[in-house]
């Protein structure tokens, strides 16, 4: 289907918690004009449901935090509902970058050591006055602030809400596809693989959960393979440590190393995630996760867009991407074999229009031999 005009959508929020935290708040996203037909025909009850947990960088979405940033966690859900979908777009509490006290001091005396050799002692007391202050605040923002297990247990209260309101939601038969993007990715997968998180919310196991999951650009590792040469392991290390917190970091999970659920998945992914730095590429590892579910013979798919991690959500590639693939994810009698690796590019450029050009990877087989 040709469309001359961008389809119009809307939201409505609404609290899953009785605290009517904004942090622990979700957005419907859903197309104004009815009906929609997508160009593979899908009738509308065919579209999925998609139930997004959104990225913050693991900082969750305090007002302050999310008005910064609501313009790239809207695009997203709104590109899916611009397709006919309904989008469920959710947030939750978060961490704070964790400075300890000992480490702001030593942080302090450090660049007190420094301004003294460069520039007027006055120049130097303001500075170091502001550095105090800023310092400080980060040691307060710190405390209190959420473990990942809360963020887990507040995506696992999302889903109960929306499984309990589902005529809210719109569609009580449609498929349901859940997942997320960037570092809600990661919580979205890494509660997939937590089945006592979802049984202690009154969920089912995870492969009940849903029909399919989509990752969008997801941070699906937080550490290399020991084994592998770069990026330096104390540097993903010293990105998390710096996230969680020390004593937090350890326990923080790394799904393509973890119990992979046996759901059909969509990983779409960029050709360059984080301005072209290969340490920072280790954590959007859609293409290895992909290949991990296919050798434990789970169905998956990479596509890979000619985008970057901060414009992919309102791409059109992404949109024209999801609109071919949602078919084969959302289907009920799936027909591709489990043993096929597809890297499908997406390049709006490209003579054809931009439509996918899917191209097997490797066999299984190989796969197996790694």
């Amino acid at each position: 289907m040709t469309r001359n005009v961008v389809p119009k959508t809307k939201f409505q929020r609404f609290f899953y918690s009785e605290q009517n935290n904004f942090e622990q708040s979700l957005d419907i996203w859903e197309p104004v004009d009815l009906p929609y037909e997508g160009e593979r025909g899908m009738k509308r009850d065919d579209l999925p449901t998609v139930v997004l947990v959104v990225g913050s960088g693991w900082m969750g979405h305090r007002s302050v935090i999310y008005s910064g940033t609501s313009w790239w966690n809207s695009s997203g859900p709104r590109t899916i509902a611009r397709l006919g979908c309904v989008c469920v777009c959710v947030r939750h509490r978060g961490v704070f970058p964790h400075v300890s006290a000992q480490q702001a001091m030593s942080l302090l005396l450090l660049g007190t050591s420094v301004l003294s050799m460069l520039v007027t002692l006055d120049t130097a007391f303001t500075v170091v006055t502001i550095m105090c202050l800023l310092l400080g605040s980060l040691v307060l923002a710190g405390r209190g602030s959420a473990s990942f297990d809360h963020m887990l247990e507040d995506v696992a209260d999302a889903l109960v809400w929306v499984d309990r309101n589902r005529n809210t939601v719109g569609r009580s038969r449609s498929p349901l596809v859940f997942g997320g993007y960037s570092s809600g990715g990661h919580v979205a997968a890494s509660l997939l693989q937590r089945p006592d998180v979802l049984a202690s919310r009154g969920l089912p196991p995870p492969e009940n959960i849903c029909d399919g999951v989509l990752m969008i650009s997801g941070v699906l590792a937080v550490r290399p393979p020991i084994s592998a040469p770069e990026p330096p392991r104390w540097l993903t290390d010293l990105t998390v440590n710096a996230v969680f917190g020390k004593n937090q970091a350890f326990n923080i999970p790394s799904p393509l190393h973890g119990p992979l659920p046996r759901i059909p998945h969509l990983l779409v992914g960029c050709r360059n995630e984080m301005f072209g730095l290969k340490w920072l590429d280790l954590f959007f590892c859609s293409g290895a996760y992909c290949k991990a579910l296919q050798v434990k013979g789970i169905r998956a798919k990479f596509v890979q867009i000619s985008s970057d991690h901060w414009n992919i959500l309102n791409s059109t590639d992404l949109a024209r991407a999801l609109e071919i693939e949602f078919p084969w994810l959302c289907s009920k009698h799936q027909t591709r074999k489990a043993s096929d690796v597809y890297s499908t590019r997406f390049d709006t450029n490209h003579p054809k229009g931009g439509h996918a050009l899917a191209v097997l990877e490797e066999n299984i087989q190989n796969l197996r031999k790694e």
